[in-house]
């Protein structure tokens, strides 16, 4: 189960890694190293909105883009 775990995350960050800056970035910062919105804004120079609107876009992106049978397992 761990070897399967260190997969799927491999492939969810090779997915990542293709994204487009403006959504990598805020994604990484959010969900990888834990960051706050605040934090992220400010680093971003961007308001509560903008951020919010790149997280959704972004993770929609991310599973649109993640192999089809990751999709299936996660329910996606």
């Amino acid at each position: 189960e761990q070897l399967a775990r260190r997969e799927l995350q491999a492939q969810v960050l090779a997915v990542l890694r293709s994204l487009p800056e403006e959504y990598r970035l805020p994604l990484t910062l959010r969900y990888l190293t834990g960051a706050d919105y605040e934090t992220i804004q400010m680093q971003m120079g961007i308001t509560n909105g903008s951020l919010r609107g790149l997280l959704h876009r972004g993770l929609k992106l991310l599973q649109e883009r993640l192999p089809k049978e990751l999709r299936r397992e996660r329910g996606t």
